[in-house]
């Protein structure tokens, strides 16, 4: 007896089938096989959705915040044109300071801590912001 997969492969599509048919144990398993791979891609499929919406969402979140302290530090300073080295100064200067908020986070830390955590990480990444806008205005 020759595996389903192989004779549907075949060139002779009508005999293949006609044997297909003529396994019904065979046909049974295989129904059963898809129906159980079909219920699994669907399952990973909503559980895909999910993280990638959650994924997505703290994503939105995270450059929402990352705009608004670029934006803040425009105001702040107004727009500067530093060379790359100073850019990476101060991109420096802020991994330094979240460096400092993570040195007092530890077993049982608080969320103020790590609140101030996360607003370093911000200014990081707004710093790092500045630098690439700077880039990509050719003003390197």
């Amino acid at each position: 007896m020759k595996p389903l997969f192989s004779t549907v492969t075949g060139s002779d599509f009508g005999r293949s089938i006609k044997w297909a048919r003529s396994q019904p144990n065979s046909m049974t398993l295989q129904i059963r096989a898809f129906k159980k791979l079909a219920m699994s891609i669907s399952t990973l499929s909503a559980n895909a959705d999910v993280i990638f919406s959650r994924w997505q969402s703290a994503v939105d979140r995270t450059l929402t915040d990352a705009k608004a302290e670029r934006l803040k530090q425009l105001e702040k300073w107004g727009p500067k044109e530093l060379p790359v080295m100073e850019w990476l100064g101060l991109l420096m200067e802020e991994v330094g300071e979240a460096a400092r908020e993570l040195n007092q986070i530890g077993p049982g830390s608080d969320a103020e801590a790590e609140a101030r955590l996360r607003a370093e990480l911000i200014q990081v990444a707004a710093v790092a912001l500045a630098a690439v806008q700077q880039i990509d205005e050719g003003k390197a």
